[in-house]
């Protein structure tokens, strides 16, 4: 029997004097259309890898889930969702880099794994965050769910 995914509620990003939403059902034609192209440009560069560290980081490939994230969060004031605005999606790339603690990262991971699961799109996803695995995209589809559970109910996760 499949496990059927769940999709995340919308996630609100505070760094205490701004906030900025994901929320999937709000998300603008362009929104999508960007952060589609920045997995392709990814699935792109992992066809055709780096030389050096260096490289890497100075194409952008090191932050490559920011950069979808910034295309799918926007403004949250007074709890109203904010219009996205292509102009300032450097300052939202930055508000997300900024975030302090690791539980941001892995809130910016799963961001970005609802984003590309209800957009058909888990297994290019996958590829990328699992070079060279043999995970299958369902064992990592019912991982991260099992952790965004465990999230939600605030018990502590075990190390593996």
């Amino acid at each position: 029997m499949e496990e059927e995914y769940l999709p995340i509620e919308p996630r609100v990003f505070d760094n205490g004097t701004k906030a900025m939403i994901y929320s999937f059902d709000e998300l603008t034609v362009e929104q999508v259309e960007f952060a589609n192209e920045v997995l392709d440009w990814k699935m792109q560069q992992r066809n055709k890898p780096a030389d050096s560290f260096h490289e890497i980081s100075r194409s952008g490939g090191a932050e490559w889930l920011t950069m979808v994230a910034s295309y799918l969060v926007v403004p949250y004031v007074d709890g109203k969702h904010g219009e996205f605005d292509i102009g300032v999606v450097h300052e939202y790339a930055s508000f997300l880099r900024k975030l302090k603690g690791p539980q941001q990262r892995s809130a910016i991971l799963e961001v970005v794994n609802d984003f590309f699961t209800r957009t058909g799109r888990l297994r290019d996803l996958t590829m990328i965050l699992q070079p060279g695995s043999k995970l299958n995209a369902k064992e990592i589809l019912s991982e991260a769910i099992a952790i965004s559970m465990m999230r939600q109910q605030q018990m502590p996760l075990e190390e593996s």
